[in-house]
């Protein structure tokens, strides 16, 4: 799953701009307009080591 941040205050309210045509974004939180988003990507697979809880 990607997700698409805000390179400007890291908000994930990314909307395109014109449809799309223009490759350009919107951030509705900040108010960024531009061409550059930063997308992370979260798999986690089965090979990734579990955490144990430790109560104290």
């Amino acid at each position: 799953m990607k997700t698409t941040y805000c390179p400007r205050c890291h908000g994930t309210n990314i909307t395109q701009y014109a449809g799309g045509m223009t490759g350009t974004v919107l951030c509705k939180d900040c108010g960024y307009m531009g061409t550059l988003i930063i997308e992370k990507d979260f798999v986690k697979t089965m090979d990734e080591p579990r955490r144990k809880i430790v109560k104290k």
